[in-house]
């Protein structure tokens, strides 16, 4: 299961990769509240960081390596072991398959819910599971 770091949050660490300011940090954490948004949602939306960059702050985050599937060939076999109303959900896919280790990619870690269905379904397949973040 994915580890998050205790006392660090997103901003935290994309200040500290100078992604961001602290001024530009409060300000998109007042809007997030003032429109009902997340803190993810506002930077995406106002364009203060890429996909990329935020997910590349999220491996930091959670502890877990990032990959880019961008050009990745998946083989069907691997991409079926997950249903697709399960997959586009919760939005992760499983990548690859390796002595009984599926490597599963997710656009967000911190959700509880997909972990827990991943985690389920590892159980019930005898499978090991890798975590990686991807956009």
């Amino acid at each position: 299961m994915p580890k998050i770091k205790v006392n660090l949050d997103l901003t935290d660490i994309l200040v500290a990769r100078k992604a961001l300011t602290v001024e530009q940090v409060r300000e998109v954490k007042e809007a997030a509240v003032g429109e009902g948004l997340t803190v993810e949602d506002v930077l995406l939306k106002r364009e203060l960081v890429s996909p990329a960059d935020l997910s590349l702050a999220k491996s930091q985050l959670f502890n877990m390596p990032f990959v880019d599937l961008t050009d990745k060939e998946i083989r069907r076999e691997v991409l079926d072991l997950i249903p697709l109303e399960l997959a586009e959900n919760y939005q992760l896919i499983a990548f690859d398959k390796l002595d009984g280790t599926l490597s599963v990619a997710l656009v967000n870690p911190g959700n509880y819910r997909a972990v827990q269905a991943l985690e389920f379904m590892a159980r019930e397949n005898g499978w090991k599971l890798q975590y990686f973040i991807t956009t």
